[in-house]
């Protein structure tokens, strides 16, 4: 009896061993050379953690003073990433590790909001799981599959689960004590296309139509629409390359249903007093306060598509790109056009149709007095005033190159070696295509192609402040001020996060923290 009471004890300890040493992980810290300040000529150091496999993703907590790191690694080619990890907690202050969750990315993910930590399966019909911020363990498994917290009213919203898979009855929950704030049916057929504030309490869904959403009572007004087609079967499909679902159309899920067409809807568009909408079956303009309809303009059985609309004074003006999505695909779908209308009553100026759905509008890039439309190999203008086409070029490139979209111009090139490097910026008078090889050809004001660039030789903002310039190529980092003139330089990737001055980077199993406070504050 003594020797198994022995062993008993001998196994509890370990079992207490082990669970004591994931929760405090030996993270290793050193101060490193990453760079140059120009002006001082001083160094640009930065604090390095190592951990113990590969960095996959970071959420910079400036609140708390912690980041989150989900921690995945790969197989031993480097080619395929892990289905299991971790999830580390970590205090950028005391450089400890506050504590750590396995995860299983097969089947589940992390989503944070803040100091709230949600764990969300892959399953259509699982709930969320609410994480301890503190331990990290589960604190509460939620009834509903959240879509948003707010944290500032520490509410959680998302479609209650039942045995039948997802609702329609969207809740609000207190993320403290996971009470049930309020309930409200609202439909997500065609799933959700975006979600913003209207004020500090007031949210804008947009997911088959628009609706308004108190986040403390649920209260608001409903405007319904038609943003997709259901059983959508067709015998030819002419597929868009080069245009993801979820990109564009910000949805927060993907597809789940093969036979569905959705992302049949614009951008929402506002002013003082009203949204602007297009959906499947018409425009509309809608009341801010009320969710009364104003006007609408009908469109005919499969005109509509994927569109974005924007305001030019008191004229609303329509893209209509020729593209919708099925099962995360994108397909050539309705009829593209270009449309004016007057945005106080919804007369129709002129509409112009452009192609048919074999060849939509992949991109657009307005002008002053123009917009230029991407097609798969060329572009074209047509003047915003009259609708009429003022301009076009097929563009030369490889057999089987796909012009993709326009970029803005806010990107770098360097006119001088690797050592001294000398940067310009894209010219703000020209457009830039980008390929899927990687080519951005730089157009003209008459269409044509006046030099390309290589992606690998351009450098990318990834902060920008009016006055000073963070840009990236690979790990080469600069800042520079207006006149593009380099006051600092140092080694971080692409991937660095800003938060009050201090620069966050990851790369392989390490994670950098630069203070760059002197010249962002």
């Amino acid at each position: 009896m003594k020797t198994k009471g022995v062993i008993l004890l001998l196994i509890f300890l370990l079992i207490k061993v082990s669970v004591h040493s994931q929760s405090t992980e030996t993270v290793s810290t050193n101060t490193i050379v990453i760079g140059k300040n120009e002006d001082t000529q001083k160094d640009i150091t930065a604090t390095e953690y190592t951990f113990k496999d590969r960095i996959h993703e970071i959420y910079v907590n400036a609140q708390s003073n912690d980041v989150t790191l989900q921690i995945r690694g790969t197989s031993k080619n480097g080619k395929w990433l892990d289905n299991k990890g971790e999830i580390v907690l970590f205090d950028l202050e005391s450089h400890q590790t506050k504590w750590i969750r396995k995860i299983n990315y097969q089947s589940e993910y992390l989503s944070q909001f803040g100091n709230t930590f949600i764990l969300n399966n892959n399953f259509v019909k699982a709930a969320s799981q609410k994480i301890n911020a503190e331990t990290g363990k589960g604190l509460a498994e939620l009834k509903h599959k959240v879509y948003y917290v707010d944290t500032t009213n520490d509410v959680s919203i998302g479609y209650i689960v039942k045995a039948s898979g997802v609702s329609y009855q969207l809740v609000g929950v207190d993320v403290k004590d996971i009470s049930l704030k309020w309930e409200r049916e609202l439909k997500r057929d065609y799933y959700w296309d975006g979600l913003k504030y209207i004020n500090d309490s007031t949210l804008l869904v947009s997911a088959a139509g628009l609706h308004s959403i108190n986040i403390n009572t649920g209260k608001g007004w409903d405007y319904n629409a038609i943003t997709g087609k259901k059983n959508y079967k067709t015998a030819a499909i002419t597929t868009v390359a080069g245009i993801t679902a979820g990109l564009l159309t910000g949805t927060y899920f993907y597809a789940t249903d093969p036979d569905l067409l959705h992302g049949i809807v614009s951008n929402t568009l506002e002013d003082s007093s009203a949204f602007y909408y297009a959906s499947k079956e018409e425009l509309t303009k809608i009341d801010k306060v009320n969710g009364q309809v104003i006007w609408k303009f009908p469109f005919d059985e499969n005109e509509a598509s994927h569109s974005n609309i924007f305001l030019i004074d008191d004229r609303l003006i329509m893209i209509n790109f020729g593209y919708a999505f099925l099962d995360n695909n994108t397909i050539g779908y309705g009829k593209p056009f270009i449309a004016s209308f007057d945005k106080n009553t919804g007369n129709q100026i002129f509409v112009t149709d452009i192609g048919d759905k074999k060849n939509p509008i992949k991109s657009i890039f307005r002008k002053k007095e123009s917009v230029l439309l991407l097609f798969n190999d060329s572009i074209a203008a047509y003047n915003i005033n009259t609708g009429l086409r003022i301009g076009g070029n097929k563009i030369e490139k490889k057999k089987n190159e796909d012009l993709l979209f326009f970029l803005d111009n806010n990107i770098y090139y360097n006119v001088n070696d690797s050592l001294n490097p000398r940067f310009k910026r894209f010219d703000n008078t020209k457009a830039y295509v980008f390929s899927d090889e990687n080519i951005i050809y730089e157009i003209n004001n008459d269409l044509t192609v006046s030099k390309t660039f290589k992606r690998e030789d351009l450098f990318f903002t990834i902060v920008n402040t009016g006055n000073l310039n963070l840009i990236n190529r690979r790990n080469q980092s600069y800042i520079l001020n207006k006149n593009a003139e380099i006051i600092a330089r140092f080694n971080t990737s692409g991937q660095s996060v800003l938060k009050n001055g201090l620069l966050y980077d990851f790369s392989d199993n390490k994670l950098i923290e630069v203070n760059l406070s002197d010249f962002f504050k």
